[in-house]
């Protein structure tokens, strides 16, 4: 397991599963958001579980599912503490975990590059910026919102 084939994904089950309890408390707390009555309304109805679960709960969700998103993408691009950890701060074998903020961090410390280094965490910056907009242009469309 420690070659540069494996060295990634033990980076990322780690990254995983030290993220899922926030996500896990997150999601529970939306779940707590959705009102008993739809669901109760539903189960008279004649609904069944997976007809709630499709039509009322995931659809109240998608906010939870929207906030969680948005956090876990700039989460992954803004991951250092995992790369650094596992690789001693040198970018793991033949490179396999250099992640964008641990290549800031080595130029930035180790090379003494400030500038640069600036540069590139300004280009994190724009790159994240960007995606957060583009997920927020087309998720949005997605997600229901209980009025």
């Amino acid at each position: 397991f420690a070659g540069p084939t494996w060295a990634l994904g033990v980076v990322i089950l780690f990254s995983i599963w030290s993220s899922l309890g926030f996500q896990i408390v997150v999601f529970l707390s939306g779940m707590t958001q959705i009102p008993h009555d739809l669901t109760e309304a539903a189960r008279i109805d004649g609904a069944r579980t997976w007809n709630v679960i499709r039509h009322i709960t995931l659809p109240l969700l998608s906010p939870t599912w929207f906030l969680l998103t948005i956090v876990s993408v700039i989460g992954a691009f803004e991951s250092f503490n995992a790369f650094y950890v596992f690789s001693g701060g040198e970018g793991g074998p033949l490179g396999s975990t250099m992640s964008l903020p641990l290549y800031i961090f080595r130029s930035f410390y180790v090379y003494g590059q400030v500038g640069y280094a600036s540069a590139v965490s300004m280009l994190l910056f724009i790159l994240l910026l960007g995606l957060t907009w583009l997920q927020l242009r087309y998720g949005e469309k997605k997600v229901h919102y209980m009025h």
